[in-house]
């Protein structure tokens, strides 16, 4: 493989991106933010179908959503393998429009955060229940993937 092939995406990775785009477009609009306790089932359903939950973790982690409420959210994860480390980015909203203001892993006290994003790291065969404390459309919402925002001070 030569180096240029390396860093550049293939013609079906392009297209698979601009699938994914349109469809995201479609089911998830920005324009469609605004203060609301939940999603309809029509959303939740193209967002399976389309397989974004499962592009979203790692392979061998698992993830529930246990509670969303006005100003928090309560989030369980597991590492499903039992000799290897995973590490999970947490984003606040879809477009990571809500601020993290702290996190509590259950039994533990409160960790400050204040920002959108948030990297939980499991040990091996581990697991944990994380209530976050919110502030709800705190920052502009982006379609910037966690890991490419520099702007946001990460590297």
């Amino acid at each position: 493989m030569s180096g240029d092939g390396y860093y550049h995406p293939s013609q079906d990775q392009l297209e698979i991106a601009g699938a994914v785009e349109g469809a995201l477009a479609e089911l998830l609009p920005i324009a469609r933010l605004h203060p609301s306790a939940e999603e309809s089932a029509d959303v939740w359903s193209g967002l399976g179908a389309l397989g974004v939950f499962a592009i979203c973790l790692p392979e061998d982690v698992g993830a529930l959503v246990e509670k969303l409420g006005a100003d928090s959210a309560t989030l369980s994860l597991v590492n499903l393998n039992p000799v290897e480390a995973r590490s999970v980015i947490v984003q606040g909203g879809a477009y990571g429009e809500h601020q993290f203001e702290s996190a509590t892993v259950e039994g533990g006290s409160a960790t400050p955060v204040a920002g959108p994003l948030l990297t939980v790291r499991l040990q091996p065969g581990a697991g944990a229940r994380i209530r976050f404390a919110m502030k709800r459309y705190a920052h502009a919402p982006t379609l910037a993937f966690p890991w490419n925002r520099s702007w946001y001070g990460r590297d």
